[in-house]
């Protein structure tokens, strides 16, 4: 059974994430990880260079982000397709 993190923040997310993208890759590659999720907050900083590095080491790479909502609680949105990709593109301007 493989394991797959969902919710990895990066050093774009101030505060919680301290590694660099490249630095996330590296480490998933080295533990046998087949895909994982970057999934900073409010925003989609680190998706092109986290989803270029993933793939060039045969990781496949899960694209999101964590959104705060006007209530106070946290959602994690994943991108299932392309489409859903362009609409975290769109909810993140």
């Amino acid at each position: 059974m493989s394991f797959c993190h969902l919710h990895v923040h990066s050093n774009f997310t101030f505060g919680e994430g301290t590694s660099r993208v490249d630095d996330l890759v590296s480490k998933a590659k080295k533990m046998g990880m087949k895909e994982f999720a970057l999934t900073d907050k409010e925003g989609l900083y680190g998706a092109v260079r986290f989803y270029e590095k993933a793939r060039k080491v045969g990781i496949k790479p899960i694209i999101g982000t964590e959104v705060r909502l006007e209530s106070g609680y946290s959602l994690l949105l994943l991108a299932k397709s392309k489409r859903g990709y362009s609409n975290l593109c769109h909810q993140s301007r």
